[in-house]
Formats: structure tokens, sequence, C-alpha cells
């Protein structure tokens, strides 16, 4: 989506035209956690501030109707749409408390899941090794 959904999101909420931003795409049901991550890294650099995550995750818009393959129907099966809201903050406050963050990209992992660009739009691509 051409602008992303934040600058959208900026408009219909009244936020300040100057509002920091950062829009991860591509990144599946690891956004989230990315989101978080980062949070937890800005917050660390500017202590006492707020971040504002929404993620939106919308599988649906890649099913194939016409496509019978079993990834297909897997995807479809395992992936269902959803949005998500929090706002993390530098301030003391009682919850949950992000302690360390860390990311690990597993070798040889970029076939293991994906999308293939055809005429028909994005197929799903899942290598039957993931769920190891």
């Amino acid at each position: 989506m051409i602008p992303s959904l934040d600058a959208h999101l900026i408009k219909l909420m009244g936020f300040r035209s100057n509002v920091r931003r950062m829009p991860f795409t591509e990144l599946g049901c690891a956004a989230g956690a990315m989101g978080l991550s980062r949070a937890a890294d800005f917050i660390a650099s500017n202590p006492g501030s707020n971040v504002l995550i929404i993620s939106v995750e919308l599988p649906s818009l890649t099913f194939q109707r016409k496509d019978v393959t079993q990834a297909n129907l897997i995807s479809a099966i395992l992936f269902g749409d959803g949005a998500a809201a929090v706002i993390v903050t530098g301030q003391k406050r009682p919850g949950p408390q992000i302690l360390v963050t860390e990311t690990y990209t597993f070798p040889d992992s970029l076939g293991a899941m994906g999308f293939d660009l055809r005429d028909s739009g994005f197929h799903i691509i899942l290598d039957k090794t993931s769920p190891k």
C-alpha cells in the first residue's frame, strides 16, 4: 500500500505532521515482534517517550480461487487477517516490560515462505520443511 497505512492514520487520527514513522512491510507475522523490538530501541534512545505500534496483516488478499495447490489451501487455513495495536512507553508503569530484544535470520531460509508474483496475483510459497 503506497502511501503506507501509517500515512493515512496520521491524517485520520489527527497526529502531528512531523510524527516519526517506521512502516514495516514483507515481514508477515513477524512484523509485530519487529515493531516491539524497534520500539524498545527507540525508547532506550529517547527515555520517557511513547511509541504506538499498529500491526495489520491481510493474507486473504493473496488467496487465489483457481489455485488448488496444497500450498494455497494450507495457507488459507493457517493464515488469517488480523490487526492489533499497543502503546509502548518509556515511562515507569505497571505491566509487561520489554527486557531485551534480538533478531536472527536462519541461514538458507529465503525459500521457506514467500510469494511468487504471477499474472493472476501473489501465489504463496510454503516449503515442506518450514514446520521444522
